[in-house]
């Protein structure tokens, strides 16, 4: 196998592993919309899960850059702008305090983050199909 194929089963495990972090994250955010409203569990998973969330995406244009997979490359480019908008602004922890002012806005982010990743995730898939058949 070449170091393409390799490169993009590794960003195809990546992916289905963010995937899953997403919709972890996701039922997380559900949970606290319901009664019992119980915001320290979700703050505590959220901020134990928030370096991965926020910087994770920035592996994947890195990778397609170096192989030269350039759709792949605009594919992830969303995902990239909306951590590097988080970051600017300081959003990467969240307090129990606020955690009902910013989980509606959070899980329509998150299941928006969990569709670009499921494309990400397929585009990885053919490609690495392609590779090893080519």
């Amino acid at each position: 196998m070449s170091i393409t194929a390799w490169v993009l089963a590794f960003l195809f495990f990546l992916a289905l592993g963010y995937i899953g972090l997403q919709l972890y994250l996701y039922n997380l955010q559900m949970n606290v919309q319901s009664p019992p409203y119980d915001t320290s569990i979700y703050a505590e998973a959220v901020n134990k899960f928030c370096q991965i969330d926020v910087y994770s995406p920035f592996v994947f244009p890195f990778l397609f850059l170096v192989t030269g997979q350039w759709l792949g490359l605009l594919l992830s480019l969303p995902m990239l702008g909306l951590n590097i908008h988080r970051i600017v602004k300081k959003e990467i922890k969240r307090h129990s305090t606020v955690i009902y002012q910013v989980v509606q806005n959070d899980s329509n982010i998150t299941l928006g983050k969990t569709f670009n990743m499921f494309i990400v995730w397929v585009y990885c898939l053919i490609k690495f199909i392609l590779v090893l058949v080519l």
